[in-house]
C-alpha cells in the first residue's frame, strides 16, 4: 500500500557522521535498496515490516528528541516519503535524509529536510554517473566511501566535477569501516589540498568508536 513503510528497524543513538555527528537522533532504517555496494555494513537492510506514518511517528516519540535520520537500505524508494516528511515537519522534527544519489529528489526536499548523499566508488561496485553527481547541491553533505582499491584520480575526477557544478561543496571522504587509519588521513589531506576551494573533510563514523559494528546503534 502506498500509505505504508517497509521499515527494517526504528531506534535511537547519536548521529555518526556528518558536522551533526554527536547530535541525539531517531534513526529509521527503511528496507531495500537498488543497489548492493561491496563494503555495505547493513546488509540485513531487505528485512523489514510495515508501519504507517502515524504509526512511524508514534515509534519515534518514545525517544523523546526532535531530530529524525531517515536512511536504508535508500529510503527515496519509499512511494510515500513524502507524505512521512511532511508529518515529521509539522510535528517541529528536523529531518535528515541519506541517499546514493542514483534517485532524482523531488523539489520539496531541497529546502525541508537536510541530505547526505553519496558518491558511490569503483570500490563500491556502483560507481556514480555525471547525472548523480549533478543531484548534488550547495545545502548538501557530500560522502564519498573510498577504500585501497580507489585510486585518488578517481576521487578527483569527482571532486572536479562537484567544482565546476557547485559554488561550494562540503565533501566527506570516509575510508570503508568507518574507523579511519593513519594513512587515511594522510591520503584525504593530500587529496584537500589540490582542492582549496572545497570544504573536504576526514569522514568517520563516531557510533562504531563507541559501540563497535553492532546493530541498533
Amino acid at each position: 500500500m502506498k500509505d505504508e513503510f517497509k521499515v527494517n528497524e526504528v531506534y535511537f543513538s547519536v548521529q555518526g557522521e556528518g558536522c551533526n555527528a554527536g547530535r541525539p537522533t531517531v534513526f529509521i532504517r527503511f528496507s531495500g535498496c537498488n543497489l548492493s555496494c561491496y563494503y555495505c555494513d547493513t546488509k540485513y537492510h531487505k528485512e523489514g515490516s510495515l508501519f504507517t506514518a502515524k504509526q512511524l511517528l508514534n515509534e519515534i516519540k518514545k525517544f523523546k528528541v526532535k531530530t529524525v535520520y531517515l536512511t536504508g537500505g535508500e529510503p527515496m524508494l519509499q512511494e510515500n516519503l513524502l507524505k512521512l516528511v511532511n508529518l515529521l515537519k509539522k510535528k517541529n522534527y528536523w529531518v535528515e535524509i541519506q541517499t546514493n544519489s542514483t534517485i532524482n529528489i523531488p523539489p520539496y526536499f531541497a529546502y525541508s529536510t537536510e541530505l547526505l548523499m553519496d558518491i558511490k566508488l569503483t570500490s563500491s561496485g556502483y560507481p556514480s554517473s555525471k547525472e548523480d553527481v549533478k543531484r548534488c547541491r550547495e545545502a548538501d553533505k557530500i560522502n564519498m566511501v573510498f577504500s585501497d582499491e580507489d585510486t585518488d584520480a578517481e576521487i578527483c575526477k569527482y571532486l572536479n566535477l562537484l567544482e565546476k557544478n557547485l559554488s561550494f561543496a562540503r565533501v566527506y571522504l570516509t575510508p570503508a569501516g568507518g574507523m579511519p587509519k593513519p594513512k587515511d588521513v594522510e591520503r584525504v589531506k593530500r587529496i584537500a589540498e589540490k582542492f582549496p576551494h572545497l570544504s573536504i573533510l576526514l569522514g568517520f563514523q563516531l557510533q562504531k568508536y563507541i559501540w563497535g559494528d553492532k546493530r541498533g546503534v
